[in-house]
């Protein structure tokens, strides 16, 4: 039997630096929004779209972080 070969990803790739710019920048982003929505006295529909773009641009961020170790360390956890 051939073992399968892994093709190696690289983070080199305009989609992947793409992927870890928007998701550093929302990671930011959304840290910013949540300190906004806590910090500052605004009105309440104010308060809730800054509270409800927390969690989004928070997923954001995770995905980019999950697919920036995915491509780093190639294990079979990552293999899902």
């Amino acid at each position: 039997m051939n073992p399968r070969k892994r093709k190696k990803i690289s983070v080199n790739t305009e989609k992947n630096l793409n992927l870890f710019v928007i998701g550093g920048a929302s990671g930011i982003t959304g840290t910013a929004c949540y300190i906004a929505s806590i910090a500052i006295p605004l009105n309440q529909i104010s308060l809730y779209v800054l509270a409800m773009t927390w969690p989004i641009l928070s997923i954001i961020f995770v995905y980019s972080i999950y697919r920036y170790i995915a491509i780093e360390k190639q294990t079979a956890a990552n293999q899902l």
